[in-house]
């Protein structure tokens, strides 16, 4: 074969294999984007805390893990307005 003919034959191909190869990449590029604006990550809800209930029998250990619940409840400001129940936690002591 000759030889200008094969340059003609690469020069006939070489554009027909880009755009295919282009159109294909283009098509890949596209399904990507438009799958990323489809696909939402689904929402982690945080977990509540699990507060340990406060004590009603009396003031809990200060390694007690009820202890922080005690300090945040209304017990621990009723016993600090109450002058006998302060009291009564301080001679325990």
């Amino acid at each position: 074969m000759d030889p200008l003919a094969n340059f003609a034959l690469f020069a006939f191909y070489f554009p027909v294999a880009i755009a295919i190869l282009s159109a294909y990449a283009g098509g890949v590029v596209l399904y990507k984007i438009g799958s990323a604006f489809k696909s939402k990550p689904p929402v982690v809800e945080a977990p509540v805390p699990i507060k340990a209930a406060p004590t009603t029998t009396g003031v809990p250990g200060f390694e007690d893990p009820g202890f922080d619940a005690y300090l945040e409840s209304d017990a621990f400001a009723e016993m600090l307005d109450s002058e006998e129940q302060l009291q009564a936690v301080i001679d325990r002591a």
